[in-house]
């Protein structure tokens, strides 16, 4: 029976056989890796804080993002990298018929790492507008750290940016933490690229939090009623509001 068209784009970017799907998320890694962007905020007149919105599996982040975007025209609001990667249609979800693997895994976060820092470089040519005040990410770079076994260092293999150059790119973290296995499974049920037992979920989110609080201004934030309303508060400390 032949394979779903799906699957082989798969196969083809684990492979790197296919140089024009592996592009499309790939083609900036020598670019981008060991050195300062094009268009940096360093070569803008003016810095805006980089703030990381990030938290476990379903913590709830994107609905923190969504709310500062509609209230915040000011803030450039930067998407998640994993969700474009996986809504492109280049990669399949695993299931009974193709299992998870590590090598799948690596192939994923390398183009979500990818993503990442095309999504940031935009998000630093918006600065040229004078009325962005703050550049709000949900997740960032070492978001990508959390789902490989070697984390940042195999990270730093990935992409060539070391775990320091990495934390540097951002000015505050925010971490979200764990909702709870009820409340993940809750969230969990309208969201299709979603897949993890929420036993991993909560794996995910220690390991999360345990890459991220390297960062020296780190904050999380693991209650969930009045969450928002912290996030927006600290956000407004940052732009000096």
């Amino acid at each position: 029976m032949e394979k779903p068209k799906f699957r082989n784009k798969t196969e083809d970017l684990i492979s790197g056989k296919n140089e024009e799907l592996t592009s499309q998320f790939f083609f900036n890694a020598q670019e981008l890796a060991g050195g300062r962007e094009q268009g940096s905020t360093e070569e803008l007149s003016r810095r805006v804080p980089r703030i990381v919105i990030t938290g476990g599996p379903a913590c709830g982040k994107t609905t923190v993002i969504e709310h500062l975007r509609k209230s915040n025209p000011e803030y450039t609001i930067v998407e998640e990298a994993a969700t474009r990667v996986l809504s492109s249609g280049l990669f399949s979800l695993p299931s009974d018929e193709q299992p998870w693997t590590q090598e799948w895994q690596n192939a994923l976060q390398r183009a979500i790492a990818n993503e990442q820092l095309e999504l940031e470089r935009k998000s630093t040519e918006r600065l040229r507008d004078p009325s962005q005040v703050a550049i709000v990410q949900d997740r960032g770079l070492a978001d990508a750290a959390t789902y490989l076994s070697g984390g940042l260092a195999e990270l730093e293999e990935l992409t060539g940016h070391t775990p320091k150059d990495i934390m540097r790119r951002y000015d505050r973290v925010i971490h979200l933490g764990w909702v709870g296995r009820d409340e993940y499974l809750r969230r969990v049920g309208s969201n299709p690229v979603r897949f993890e037992l929420p036993e991993r979920a909560q794996e995910l989110a220690r390991i999360s939090l345990e890459i991220w609080s390297e960062h020296p201004n780190f904050t999380t934030i693991t209650s969930i009623d009045g969450r928002k309303e912290e996030v927006v508060e600290l956000v407004q400390k940052d732009i000096g509001l």
